[in-house]
């Protein structure tokens, strides 16, 4: 369990370690893989969610899980559906 605030008090991600390394789920600390992906109007490396309690604490969140996990999966984003199973196998 890994403190990752910003979208809601509390919030949590699980940080999973595999053999082919390290999972995050992060439930809705970013909703889509666009969230990492740089906001353009605004001129910002990454694109926040939506809805956050915390602009700064969702900010520094996802700076630290993109830094800290090899493989992300969001909630609502649809790519993960293309796996069965995690983590992929070879």
């Amino acid at each position: 369990m890994v403190p990752t605030p910003g979208h809601s008090p509390g919030h949590i991600s699980v940080s999973v370690n595999t053999t082919k390394g390290d999972y995050w789920i992060v439930g809705d600390m970013m909703f889509l893989r666009d969230n990492m992906q740089p906001d353009k109007k605004r001129g910002w490396p990454l694109t926040l969610p939506g809805r956050f309690a915390s602009s700064i604490d969702l900010w520094h969140s996802m700076e630290k899980a993109i830094a800290r996990a090899d493989y992300i999966l969001m909630t609502h984003d649809p790519t993960h559906l293309e796996q069965p199973i995690y983590p992929i196998p070879d």
